[in-house]
């Protein structure tokens, strides 16, 4: 039998771990910009006074709608029938179960909710389209003023999470100038006639309802000028959001702050890596980033890694959903959309604003990203130990409550068969990645699923203690089962000929 692969020496690649450096610090609201987190809940009830507060109309763009608060508020006003309800979002169920939404929107309750309201919205007598593409979130009201703001309007994004936890790190900003909330209601009014491919509801004995899909099309000549501090992305139209953003970092002096949920596609953001590399070269800088400590996301842990060895400091939490830049402690841009080269900054449809210093908004805005990276309890390494890894782990499972169904033995063998191809590929990663494992019952005992390194295997349990590698497994045969970390001691392999 081989020398055991052990806890000790580090895993290959960069995870999130402990930040033992952390403090606690808590950041307000005001001045136009809105925050909700554990200690505030100032999105919530901006988006509340608005609604109530409307007169003739209300416009609203959100990925998701699950927040019983604000659907309510709508349905007061669609029963006196004095105030218009329109609505901008999605309906497409593939989108609603992707990568978009952070893991407690995309769940089946949520999900159920956000087409039961919609149902009950469209039955009060609002008018609703959706866009497949569509990712931004704003409320305007009354053509006077609008929110613009990182949340769904979901419970866990404006409320609590389903478990009862802390919402969402959230951020939004207030805008009054009379020709900017024009802009982005004209935006708005522009997608909503000639660009949502989802217009007709139609009634199924009652039931939520079935949507009609029409192909309408959308010109550049529908958008506002661009001369002002709003900025966009919609589809091949305009990259508004995408070129400030790059144009902020390459002329950054000093420092730079983001928070993001996501840092994913980094191979389509080339323009973004160059400049924060060129940044960096320069000497005397910092870069900072914030995001959702996501170990058990591969894209995302390789996205951070090429910052990292760039020299990014990396940070996170388990909810943070904000997005926003500051450059210098001097300007920023509040935006809805992630770091992410998939979709978003050069793909469908996102609102960002710029925030100058004179805007009374930026201090608290700054504040709030300064905030974040200063009481992150997480913080990523690259080649990290193993047991930091395990520790985070640990952490996370007490933190979010997860009860682990079957714990693995921490000392096991493991039998492979010799020559076959894949037996070196599973002893390379086993050896220097973490170890997820599903299991999937059978009546003559377990099988258990590893998954490491982005790949799947399917493994025999034999008893307690001892395993046989049966074969590697195809994303399409992979289980949906939940899956936990393997903290292991020592895992023992040895091989046998067939």
């Amino acid at each position: 039998m081989a020398a055991p692969i052990t806890n000790t020496g580090n895993f290959k690649g960069g995870y999130f771990v402990l930040n033992n450096n952390t403090e606690q610090f808590f950041s307000s609201d005001g001045d136009g910009f809105c925050v909700t987190h554990k200690e505030i809940k100032g999105l919530l009830q901006v988006i509340l006074t608005m609604i109530s507060g409307a007169e003739n109309y209300i416009k609203i763009c959100s990925f998701i709608i699950d927040n019983k608060q604000v659907v309510d508020a709508l349905k007061q006003h669609l029963i006196i029938g004095k105030v218009s309800i329109f609505i901008l979002t999605q309906v497409d169920d593939k989108k609603i179960k992707s990568d978009l939404l952070d893991e407690y929107e995309n769940t089946e309750i949520s999900r159920s909710r956000h087409f039961e309201f919609i149902d009950e919205l469209v039955k009060f007598g609002a008018h609703i389209r959706a866009s497949s593409t569509a990712h931004a979130k704003f409320v305007v009201k009354d053509g006077d003023e609008a929110l613009i703001m990182s949340s769904n309007l979901t419970e866990p994004s404006l409320s609590n999470n389903e478990k009862g936890k802390d919402p969402n790190d959230e951020s939004g900003i207030m805008i009054s100038n009379h020709t900017e909330v024009l802009y982005l209601e004209r935006i708005f009014d522009s997608i909503f006639l000639y660009g949502t491919e989802f217009r007709g509801f139609i009634n199924l004995k009652d039931q939520i309802q079935l949507i009609s899909k029409n192909e309408i099309e959308i010109l550049a000549s529908d958008f506002p000028p661009t001369d002002s501090n709003l900025i966009w992305t919609y589809e091949n139209f305009h990259h508004l959001l995408y070129e400030n953003l790059i144009n902020a970092i390459s002329q950054a002096n000093i420092s730079i702050l983001i928070s993001t949920y996501s840092i994913v596609g980094l191979n389509n953001l080339q323009e973004l890596t160059d400049n924060i590399k060129s940044f960096i070269e320069r000497g005397n800088t910092s870069v900072k980033i914030f995001c959702r400590a996501m170990n058990h996301r591969l894209d995302h842990l390789g996205a951070c890694k090429i910052l990292a060895d760039l020299g990014v400091e990396i940070y996170g939490d388990m909810f943070n959903h904000s997005k926003g830049i500051s450059i210098d402690s001097n300007h920023g841009i509040l935006f809805t959309a992630n770091i992410d080269g998939k979709h978003g900054l050069k793909n469908g449809f996102e609102i960002g604003y710029i925030i100058e210093h004179s805007n009374k908004a930026f201090e608290k805005f700054n504040n709030f990203l300064e905030t974040q990276i200063q009481s992150a309890p997480y913080i990523f390494s690259v080649f990290p130990l193993k047991e930091d890894v395990f520790d985070f782990f640990r952490s996370w499972y007490l933190e979010k409550q997860t009860k682990i169904s079957m714990v693995i033995p921490d000392t096991i063998e493991i039998k492979y068969k010799l020559n076959t191809t894949f037996s070196q590929e599973f002893i390379e990663n086993i050896t220097n990645y973490p170890i997820f494992y599903k299991v999937i019952p059978k009546e003559n005992g377990n099988e258990i699923q590893f998954e490491i390194n982005d790949k799947s295997y399917l493994l025999e349990s034999l008893n307690d203690t001892i395993f046989v590698l049966k074969r590697p497994l195809d994303r399409n045969e992979t289980k949906n089962a939940e899956k936990y970390m393997f903290f292991y001691n020592n895992i023992y392999l040895t091989s046998y000929e067939s």
